[in-house]
């Protein structure tokens, strides 16, 4: 267990999954129930325009999608470069070799003794 929750605890993991929660979930239903209701509101039983309707309804879930995607590759990017041995906190940067002409990235954490 400690092979996931290393690379998800800490780092903006936690933020694709709350935003994802919150916005993909409860906001989305804030949209389709006033989606249904504004058109009741005003006495039409049929929304203004089904194409603008559909096009919102993709953009929503696409951006959400992307968003998500994101964020927790950035995330799972960031909590890879983690280091235990210094505590949770503290992350590494681009480390550069010996000779200092190029840059290396560190090895997952699980891959070192």
């Amino acid at each position: 267990m400690r092979a996931v929750q290393q690379p998800t605890h800490f780092s903006d993991f936690v933020i694709s999954h709350s935003h994802l929660t919150v916005f993909g979930t409860f906001v989305v239903w804030a949209i389709g129930g006033l989606v249904y209701t504004w058109p009741r509101l005003y006495g039409r039983s049929e929304l203004w325009s089904w194409t603008l309707g559909n096009w919102s309804f993709w953009l929503i879930t696409v951006g959400i999608s992307v968003m998500g995607l994101v964020l927790t590759a950035g995330g799972l990017m960031q909590g890879y470069q983690m280091d235990v041995r210094h505590g949770m906190r503290s992350t590494r940067s681009c480390r550069c070799g010996r000779s200092g002409s190029r840059a290396r990235w560190p090895d997952p954490p699980w891959t070192s003794a």
